[in-house]
């Protein structure tokens, strides 16, 4: 790693164990730590998007940000339908894509993303990469 760059700590425990190790990742404009199932992972300074974070974002958000929408569309594979018809799954995009389009905005550079693939298709699973190498690309 680059010692002029800047980093972001991260602490990494598998399941099943004590102990936490101490890392650094390199730090990007826009820095995204997907959680995975088999490890504990803790970045200090993370804003932290789990699905109990997005379903309420996106239960109650009522402007949407216009970068969002498209992406949140393209996840669905389908129009977005009005704020009385949505449901478990709508809910959940809207707050996962909305916040990560207006994090950045507000100063965020380190989210943490845990489990955005919960109550989606596979279908829709799939385009959560492409969101995702989006993002870092349009941060850089």
């Amino acid at each position: 790693m680059d010692n002029n760059k800047p980093t972001i700590p991260i602490r990494i425990k598998p399941k099943g164990s004590s102990e936490w190790k101490s890392e650094y990742i390199e730090g990007k404009p826009l820095n995204l730590i997907c959680h995975k199932n088999d490890v504990d992972i803790d970045s200090p300074g993370a804003f932290t998007l789990d699905p109990d974070v997005t379903r309420y974002h996106g239960e109650r958000v009522m402007n949407i940000d216009p970068s969002a929408l498209e992406w949140i569309e393209r996840i669905l594979g389908y129009p977005l339908p009005d704020f009385e018809l949505r449901g478990i799954v709508e809910h959940h995009v809207i707050g996962l894509v909305d916040l990560c389009f207006k994090m950045p905005k507000t100063g965020v550079t380190t989210i943490m993303v845990k489990f955005p693939e919960t109550y989606l298709h596979p279908a829709q699973q799939a385009e959560l990469g492409s969101l995702f190498t989006y993002l870092a690309e349009i941060t850089e």
